[in-house]
């Protein structure tokens, strides 16, 4: 996003009447998305499924927001965990670098 589109929304914002719907921008503007996601889906608590969906171990899905994708599964311990895919690639690739044979 650029400086430009970043003012213009801040403009956009200023100018919004407290207690009264948002203009069309707000629900129109890609930009406006995209500062969303950057600003607000990062920071908050977000539902991506019921417990009901990984009933044993080993059980997951996927949750797909804003272009981010999250892996929920059940591990042990009966215990729920969440990863985003970004971490899992990263760890997946560290684990790739670390059993790779280095003389092939």
């Amino acid at each position: 996003m650029t400086d430009t589109h970043t003012k213009d929304i801040d403009r956009q914002i200023d100018r919004q009447k407290l207690g009264w719907s948002l203009g069309q921008p707000f629900y129109q503007d890609s930009c406006v998305f995209q500062r969303e996601c950057e600003r607000l889906f990062p920071n908050q608590w977000i539902m991506a499924g019921h417990i009901a969906q990984v009933p044993d171990e080993g059980d997951y899905f996927l949750f797909n927001m804003a272009g981010e994708s999250v892996i929920v599964l059940r591990g042990p311990e009966d215990a729920v965990l969440s990863f985003s895919m970004s971490a899992v690639i990263a760890a997946a690739n560290s684990c790739i670098k670390i059993v790779a044979n280095p003389y092939a």
